[in-house]
């Protein structure tokens, strides 16, 4: 008897180690696809998945530019192609534009969209609301990509309570698609309906994954983008959001530097939309 118990207990470790042996090695099969770059079919669970040629492939936007020229000096020390949002009708909005144009990085209408809450003062009707007149939304769209030369895209400056609002966006939708424009919602709120209204209308659209500097402290904004560079991996694609402030924009050179040495390929918006 006490043989057979021995037995038995011997043969529950080889059935242990032998359970702990396939997981070990469903671990090490799931880590060397990631660094072998290997994308199997079904793997990440986003439906719409680039290509693989790297880690992944990482779109970084540029909010609120248009305040100051300094931008166009900064933005010339990035080599990498990063996305430059801009601000309608302040004072150096087309010249920004311009510089970023000139420089080869894409340039998007920053576009101010209405709120549930705001605490920052704007001029009269500088934010679309939901309660404005088609006709004037319409005035109001179009003065504002006017006044941003070469845009590719537009993404919402705000506007948490307008793109909760299907009768608002589809107008907006609209005129982007008439002047062949993509739509990158910044998801600033959970209730969006911009990612279902964009596929009805067929316009090219894509979302923000990460804010990348809400906080303007070092420690924090690394940690957004090591949380960018995860989703990347884990989704094939990233897509960050910063703003232009002295200390992001030395943050975000560092790890511009960082993220293309390591093997991420940093891309516009426009092209990651098109590889989707």
């Amino acid at each position: 008897m006490p043989l057979n118990r021995r037995s038995k207990r011997s043969g529950s470790r080889d059935t242990v180690k032998n359970v702990m042996i396939v997981i070990l090695f469903g671990i090490i099969v799931v880590e060397t696809m990631l660094l072998a770059k290997v994308y199997v079919p079904g793997f990440h669970p986003r439906s719409r998945i680039p290509e693989r040629t790297s880690l992944g492939k990482i779109a970084i936007i540029i909010d609120d530019t248009g305040y100051s020229m300094n931008d166009c000096a900064t933005l010339s020390q990035l080599s990498a192609p990063v996305t430059v949002s801009v601000l309608p009708h302040l004072r150096y909005s087309q010249e920004i534009a311009h510089c970023a144009h000139t420089q080869g990085k894409e340039v998007m209408l920053h576009l101010p969209l209405e709120p549930h809450q705001n605490n920052d003062t704007y001029p009269g009707n500088y934010i679309i609301t939901t309660s404005m007149p088609p006709s004037l939304v319409i005035q109001k769209f179009n003065d504002a990509l006017a006044s941003v030369p070469h845009a590719k895209g537009v993404n919402n400056h705000m506007g948490s309570k307008a793109t909760e609002d299907t009768a608002l966006m589809s107008l907006l939708f609209t005129q982007m698609k008439k002047n062949n424009l993509y739509f990158l919602d910044s998801r600033v709120t959970r209730k969006t309906i911009c990612p279902q209204l964009a596929r009805q209308r067929h316009l090219p659209f894509a979302e923000r994954d990460v804010f990348l500097d809400n906080k303007n402290d070092r420690d924090y904004i690394e940690q957004q983008f090591r949380e960018l560079r995860q989703t990347a991996v884990k989704h094939g694609y990233a897509i960050g959001i910063c703003h232009a402030r002295v200390l992001t924009w030395e943050v975000l050179k560092e790890q511009l530097e960082l993220m293309t040495s390591i093997g991420y390929e940093i891309v516009p918006v426009k092209s990651l939309i098109n590889a989707l």
